[in-house]
């Protein structure tokens, strides 16, 4: 075992000021900083690639995209806050607790799973349009390993040192999101329609309880009138994780697709909402 992977945890960064042998400090951020005791993500990214594309949900989702796609030309793949795939609370303060709840493999498997599914979406359109769908993601908090990794994947990180990714969503693009902490929704109403927008099943209002519990202080990605607006110029179906792949999917739940109305020739109809 390493010196560092009993001494990062316990005391850096947090007693780290108070060396007194220490003669010079970098500014940097704190993902830079234990980048070099970041492991390799490549076997454990392939392991739930694996498992997401043996499910029977990822060949059904195969299916209603192929269905789909060939009602607009697709030129990108947006994704935003799919996540960091090396969460850096491992290095806190806090870091042993979240090990002991077994929080940690699980929101890397999480994070890890999406990434997997934004693969499949990207495929889906690459496979039959002459140009080249870009994946492009968007998270300033990318980790140097999760970037070194989806680089290998073939997936753009765009907007790490501001919002570049928003200056991507055109009319011509498809966003996908899970867990946004910020107001991804009313960014996307304010810039343009995008052809199709794929999204968790989690929906939010300012002034509503979701399961019983309040959201603290308020969702960040709530519902409010302009994205409600938004979502007249789109026909919404709903797309569930199958029973038996709940288990192996770790971290992904139940989504919705929205194509925009002059895909599907018609005004949505909240009656008229599909079930795969």
């Amino acid at each position: 075992m390493e010196s560092t992977d009993i001494f990062f945890p316990q005391f850096l960064p947090y007693s780290f000021p108070y060396y007194s042998y220490i003669i010079e400090w970098k500014n940097q951020a704190f993902n830079n900083f234990v980048a070099s005791v970041q492991p390799p993500l490549d076997a454990q990214f392939k392991e739930i690639q694996e498992v997401w594309e043996r499910s029977s949900t990822c060949a059904l989702l195969k299916q209603k995209l192929t269905f789909q796609k060939g009602f607009r030309k697709v030129n990108k793949v947006l994704c935003f806050a799919l996540g960091d795939m090396v969460p850096t609370f491992r290095y806190g303060r806090y870091g042993t607790l979240y090990q002991a709840r077994g929080a940690k493999p699980d929101i890397m498997r999480c994070s890890m799973s999406q990434h997997a599914v934004a693969l499949t979406i990207g495929a889906a359109f690459r496979s039959t349009t002459a140009a080249n769908v870009e994946i492009l993601a968007h998270n300033p908090d990318y980790s140097p390993a999760s970037k070194a990794l989806l680089k290998s994947l073939g997936i753009s990180v765009v907007g790490e040192h501001g919002a570049g990714g928003f200056s991507e969503i055109v009319d011509d693009s498809v966003v996908f999101f899970y867990y946004p902490n910020f107001p991804l929704s009313e960014i996307i109403a304010d810039i343009a329609r995008p052809a199709m927008i794929i999204r968790s099943d989690r929906t939010y209002v300012l002034d509503n309880i979701d399961r019983g519990i309040r959201c603290f202080p308020y969702p960040a990605n709530a519902e409010t009138p302009r994205v409600r607006e938004m979502w007249k110029d789109y026909t919404e179906y709903d797309f569930e994780i199958m029973d038996r792949d709940r288990h192996a999917l770790t971290g992904l739940k139940s989504f919705k697709i929205h194509i925009r109305n002059d895909i599907t020739g018609g005004p949505c109809n909240s009656e008229r909402k599909e079930k795969n």
